[in-house]
């Protein structure tokens, strides 16, 4: 088999091409179908700290599957204060794989925990995997699409939950907001207009 990549061990094309498999994204694919998808993937080592892309890029068009190493995936939120963390990709995660569907601005930034190594699948040879092999393609971009719905439906329960969470936390806070009523105090009674008036004699 094809020689893929050599670090401290040699990453063969169908190494590649299980670990790809092995990744819920690419599962439905068979075999000699990740094979085909590995040979258009480019290997690429990358330093401790490289950002491979960061939130709101428009020009990071490639998808990568990491062999080798750990990258932190963290979000800017509204864009103020620090980064939240929210997640450490190790090997055989996917990365940007949703970036090969519209290209659109990236949602987070990646940045390597470690030394890494990488098979990218740039768009330019994803677009020539489409046209060499349009089944095979057409079978990639449903998995891609099957995980991004995936991923959007978690959000929308999450943020169904954190909806319902903060009611709870604002309908808690109104109530200890409220005075005490006063207490020693006999309530307040309001005149009966219903009342029979007392007529004098």
């Amino acid at each position: 088999m094809a020689l893929f990549f050599q670090t401290d061990r040699d990453w063969s094309t169908r190494d590649v091409a299980f670990l790809l498999r092995a990744h819920q994204c690419f599962s439905m694919l068979n075999v000699t179908e990740a094979v085909q998808a590995a040979g258009f993937m480019k290997p690429q080592q990358v330093e401790t700290g490289t950002q491979l892309f960061h939130e709101g890029q428009k020009t990071a068009s490639f998808m990568a599957l990491i062999l080798e190493g750990e990258a932190q995936v963290e979000m800017m939120g509204a864009g103020h204060g620090e980064p939240v963390m929210l997640k450490v990709l190790s090997e055989g995660d996917l990365i940007g794989e949703q970036g090969i569907l519209d290209g659109a601005a990236r949602s987070a930034t990646v940045t390597a925990a470690s030394d890494m190594v990488l098979a990218i699948l740039s768009q330019a040879n994803f677009d020539k995997l489409v046209k060499e092999a349009p089944a095979l393609g057409c079978k990639m971009l449903q998995s891609i699409l099957r995980t991004v719905s995936e991923r959007l439906r978690d959000s929308n329960r999450r943020l169904h939950m954190l909806t319902q969470l903060n009611r709870t936390m604002n309908a808690e806070i109104e109530g200890k907001s409220r005075p005490p009523p006063p207490t020693g105090q006999a309530p307040r009674q309001e005149p009966d207009s219903k009342a029979p008036h007392s007529v004098g004699p």
